[in-house]
């Protein structure tokens, strides 16, 4: 009678209600289809909100030249600094996100962003702007951005890819929606009621971290990933393996050569005799054909299971180049709107595989470090991003990414047949 009744004791640590989510011995370790939802769309939006506060700044950018009458180099400088800190500077919190979760990363840095973006409101000029929302906006957005991989990774670790190739469809979404909210919000609130505005979508950033944040109990474990004692922050073991390296570039270049249809179309569009507003919509529509080439690249990596996706940039990099050397040759505006359309698609197509690529040459144990490192690749580029040399760079990554996937397809082999047939082999096993 005794044990009876405490079976039945209800204290702090007793489950109310028990779900599908719970195994017999009380442990969250079975996510539901729906919480995985959740999460993948709340890691989604924290991409979009980094993305789109970054690209569109370009309709910012033509704005202030004219407010502050300002060089066009000075007035580069807000967006080039805050996309290089935004995608780079998680390297600086790695150890950070993995210590406190990144749930609690997406609200510590949707709340700094935030404050950054409210800050630039008040500016007098563009010094005051590029440290509150070039340098503080970005610091906390970098957190964001980063946080979002890692949640995806370790929720979806059982075959993580493809997800984070949906992941990457969050920023261009972002670069389609949030450049023509810029240009309501300066059209009706003028350029400093808009960074106000933008402000309160920065802060969306915290209600999808909490999300997050309640879904760390379904994290593959520390022990299960194998997870090193050591500060993350200071590994870069990664880096031993040159074929890393030669990836790393290719990521540097890609963003290197990128930049110039993405940050600065609408001040082009004005230099050829175009309106501001015109120029907005080509950047939507460089945003429209990126979310359709992300949705290519997360076709292409759930059907082609067999190829690995570095694989994909092999033909998808001269399709690059010929709409580098379009984009800067056509004058009508017509054929200038198409020819975003063309160099979209291939853009979007590569940028979506850089997370799917980390992880299927490295593992889940060194996903953060890698990942990380190749947002430093990323957010390098985006801080001396330049046009020079354009359709040449996309045609030397193509070549280049041939020979590592040929190498990599040699030490598989190699392996494969010293391992009797076994065709997972670890990365560490690859060097």
């Amino acid at each position: 009678m005794k044990q009876k009744m405490d079976s039945s004791l209800v204290n702090e640590t007793s489950y109310l209600i028990v779900d599908k989510e719970l195994r017999d011995n009380g442990v969250h370790r079975n996510p539901s289809r729906e919480r995985k939802l959740f999460l993948l769309v709340s890691c989604i939006i924290q991409q979009l909100i980094f993305a789109g506060i970054g690209y569109g700044l370009s309709v910012m950018y033509a704005e202030l030249i004219i407010v502050f009458e300002a060089k066009r180099s000075e007035t580069a400088l807000i967006q080039s600094i805050f996309m290089a800190i935004a995608t780079g500077g998680g390297i600086l919190f790695t150890g950070v996100i993995t210590k406190i979760g990144p749930g609690n990363s997406m609200i510590i840095g949707g709340t700094v962003g935030c404050i950054g973006l409210f800050l630039s409101s008040f500016s007098k000029g563009l010094t005051a702007i590029i440290l509150c929302t070039g340098v503080l906006s970005a610091l906390g957005m970098c957190m964001c951005y980063l946080a979002a991989f890692i949640a995806v990774s370790r929720m979806f670790h059982e075959n993580a890819g493809p997800y984070l190739v949906i992941l990457s469809l969050g920023s261009s979404i972002g670069q389609f929606v949030v450049p023509m909210f810029y240009e309501m919000f300066i059209e009706q609130y003028t350029w400093s009621g808009a960074f106000i505005l933008m402000s309160g979508i920065a802060l969306q950033n915290v209600p999808f971290g909490v999300i997050v944040h309640y879904s760390k109990r379904f994290y593959k474990s520390n022990e299960e990933t194998g997870k090193s004692t050591v500060a993350t922050l200071c590994d870069f073991s990664v880096l031993k393996d040159w074929l890393m390296w030669v990836v790393y570039i290719n990521f540097h270049l890609l963003a290197l050569t990128g930049n110039f249809e993405a940050w600065f179309l609408v001040d082009f569009a004005i230099s050829r005799g175009f309106s501001r507003e015109s120029g907005s919509l080509l950047i939507t529509a460089l945003g429209f054909a990126n979310v359709v080439g992300r949705i290519f690249g997360g076709f292409v990596r759930f059907k082609c299971t067999n190829m690995p996706s570095l694989n994909h940039w092999i033909y998808l990099s001269p399709l690059l180049a010929i709409g580098h050397v379009l984009v800067v040759n056509v004058n009508d505006y017509w054929g200038l709107f198409a020819v975003c359309i063309l160099y979209g698609f291939p853009f979007g197509a590569m940028a979506a595989q850089p997370a799917a690529i980390m992880l299927e040459v490295t593992s889940l144990k060194k996903y953060p470090q890698a990942m990380a490192i190749a947002n430093l690749s990323f957010g390098l580029a985006n801080l001396i991003s330049g046009q020079l040399g354009a359709a040449g760079v996309s045609i030397y990554i193509s070549l280049t990414t041939g020979v590592v996937a040929l190498v990599i397809k040699k030490r598989k082999e190699r392996h494969r047949r010293m391992m009797h047939g076994q065709t997972n082999v670890p990365y560490e096993k690859l060097k």
